[in-house]
């Protein structure tokens, strides 16, 4: 609940992630009514704070190559269509040490990371 009394992810699909003990450590919205939203509405919304965890970080460690996305909605996108060894930061400025310790974890075997981005050029 927020301060205006609006519920945070209302008109979101709402995806939990996960940690290796089955414990939610963030929570990602993403909003569904595209242009009928009021205008400065964020189309991607996280729990307050800090965040935690890394979303897909099981499959993560057995990958030589990790695609890294913005959102967890691109991440997801990824996933459904056959690539695994995918995840997301928290936004543009959302790259944690969560992450850090999954990508140097001593047992991973993740050799590259490639950054899945947007392009829309100039127009």
């Amino acid at each position: 609940m927020r301060n205006t009394k609006h519920e945070h992810f209302s008109g979101s699909l709402v995806v939990p992630v996960i940690n290796g003990d089955g414990l939610v450590t963030e929570v990602y919205g993403r909003k569904i009514l595209g242009k009928r939203l009021r205008k400065g509405t964020p189309q991607h919304l996280y729990l307050p704070g800090a965040h935690q965890g890394v979303w897909n970080a099981a499959t993560l460690v057995d990958s030589e190559e990790v695609i890294l996305c913005e959102a967890l909605i691109d991440a997801m996108t990824f996933w459904v269509n056959g690539y695994r060894n995918v995840t997301a930061s928290y936004g543009t400025s959302g790259f944690t040490e969560d992450h850090l310790t999954v990508f140097k974890f001593k047992q991973a075997n993740i050799k590259r990371v490639l950054i899945a981005c947007n392009y829309s050029p100039l127009r």
